[in-house]
């Protein structure tokens, strides 16, 4: 799925390239807020783009509200999902393993329980609904790497995400792991290097998927923001040290001249 800015459906269109150049053929679907918007993907074989089927809203509230009509919107018998700020770096072919024993699979985000996340994401509401209906340290999964296949609770749990979701309309992955569990359905994890926010670290050599987690100007815009929030914490930290020392030079200075 793909809404909002154009920006996204450049990256989307990124993202569908890359995982092209992984050797990948599958049969690829897209529904986009805007078609028109999508360019360059007549080069590319088995995409087929369609208008989101869903009137009434846009953007970023018509991009979670799609999310949670997946199984009855993909034609697949299964589907991988990915968001569209998503790249890939390997052959992929092994994740479709993960829902052979469950028929939904999906990666922690980088908070991997509901208590672990910043309370700034949601609201006061939101988070005390959660917290009524789930443990403070149930899995908090990232909705932007789902696989499913067709399965009664599968089913299930695409129509009671949806239902927990138009209660607040906001952020859809705490609605996700209230219908989770609702549901009480099995939910296979699916390893980091499937979700990872670096190309590469020494802790994740073998990336997968590469997701830039909301961050359209991808990697190097991550390290901008970092540098500056860095920068921020520390500028007062470096400022009263400068002036220890500041202070230091002044009073040799007065020593000198008494002298």
């Amino acid at each position: 799925m793909v809404t909002g800015r154009r920006v996204f459906y450049t990256e989307c269109v990124k993202s569908i390239t890359s995982l092209r150049a992984q050797g990948n053929t599958d049969r690829i679907l897209v529904f986009a807020e805007n078609p028109a918007n999508i360019s360059g993907l007549d080069v590319v074989a088995d995409v087929e783009v369609r208008k989101a089927p869903i009137e009434g809203t846009t953007g970023f509230e018509l991009s979670r509200l799609l999310k949670t009509c997946m199984y009855e919107l993909s034609p697949f018998d299964q589907t991988l999902y990915l968001d569209a700020d998503t790249m890939i770096l390997r052959p992929i072919e092994g994740i479709w393993s993960y829902i052979v024993q469950a028929p939904v699979a999906a990666a922690l985000d980088i908070y991997p329980t509901i208590a672990d996340r910043p309370k700034s994401r949601w609201t006061d509401e939101e988070m005390a609904e959660t917290l009524r209906e789930c443990m403070p340290k149930s899995k908090h999964y990232n909705a932007g790497i789902l696989l499913f296949r067709r399965d009664p609770d599968a089913a299930r749990l695409f129509v009671e995400w949806k239902r927990e979701w138009e209660k607040f309309r906001s952020i859809d992955q705490l609605a996700f792991v209230r219908a989770v569990s609702s549901v009480g359905i099995d939910i296979k994890t699916i390893p980091p290097e499937y979700n990872s926010r670096l190309r590469s670290s020494p802790a994740m050599l073998n990336v997968v998927i590469y997701h830039q987690y909301g961050h359209p100007h991808g990697f190097r815009e991550q390290i901008r923001i970092t540098i500056i929030k860095c920068a921020k914490l520390l500028l007062p930290t470096f400022i009263y040290l400068w002036m220890i020392e500041r202070r230091k030079t002044l009073i040799q200075r007065m020593r000198g001249r008494k002298i």
